[in-house]
């Protein structure tokens, strides 16, 4: 429904989200309001043309979900955009508190 506000309610206070580059993690969001406010960002009238996204749920061991998303969208700077995530949620209290989002790169597996 693109509801920033309900969206914040299914993660914690503390929540912390980071995204996984090449060179570390980084903090994408901390904390639930933050969160709000970027997911408000991202839902406004400049967020991508033509957004999809599609959830694969792989498996939950304990508190932790582990799934694949891909997401489609245009840029205009890049053009048409595909990218795979493999997002792991760490739960409490039946609420997200930690979030990874790791985006694979080329490798020598790749080869």
């Amino acid at each position: 429904a693109r509801d920033p506000k309900r969206l914040g309610d299914s993660v914690t206070e503390d929540f912390v989200w980071y995204r996984v580059a090449p060179d570390g993690p980084k903090v994408a969001a901390q904390g639930r309001a933050n969160m709000v406010k970027m997911l408000e960002q991202f839902f406004s009238a400049d967020a991508p043309a033509g957004f999809e996204s599609k959830v694969y749920r792989l498996g939950m061991v304990g508190n932790i979900l582990i799934q694949v998303e891909v997401d489609k969208y245009d840029s205009k700077t890049e053009g048409k955009v595909e990218k795979t995530s493999v997002e792991l949620y760490e739960f409490r209290d039946g609420r997200r508190f930690r979030e990874w989002r790791l985006t694979p790169t080329a490798s020598t597996f790749d080869k």
